[in-house]
């Protein structure tokens, strides 16, 4: 990796690139997500406080994963959403967010954090 990835939680000035890479990306396109839908998306969870990290390189924002304690039929974590720009995918973006998660977060319950493709 040519330069460090910091995994940060979500600030305002995220909204925007993170609406941008969900409205380019699989699998959001397919469902037909826009920018628009994607941006208010964003905002739901600034204003909810939900618990959504982003990845940056430099001070690009290139990733976000949204994570959702009491998933998984409140056994444990559950990954809403994760995406890493196609400029950043293949240098590990993806893992560094979960790992993150982990190491900050301790399971509910089990051991485990359920994904879901949507």
């Amino acid at each position: 990796m040519s330069q460090d990835v910091r995994i940060e939680q979500m600030v305002e000035s995220d909204i925007e690139p993170c609406a941008a890479l969900m409205a380019g990306s699989e699998p959001w396109t397919r469902y037909g997500i826009g920018y628009e839908e994607a941006r208010r998306v964003w905002q739901q969870a600034m204003a909810t406080r939900a618990t959504v990290e982003v990845a940056r390189l430099g001070r690009a924002t290139c990733g976000f994963a949204w994570y959702i304690a009491r998933g998984a039929f409140g056994l444990s974590g559950y990954l809403k959403l994760l995406g890493v720009s196609r400029e950043a995918r293949g240098r590990g973006i993806g893992g560094s967010a979960q790992a993150s998660h982990r190491r900050r977060k301790r399971p509910v319950r089990g051991s485990g954090l359920h994904v879901s493709p949507r």
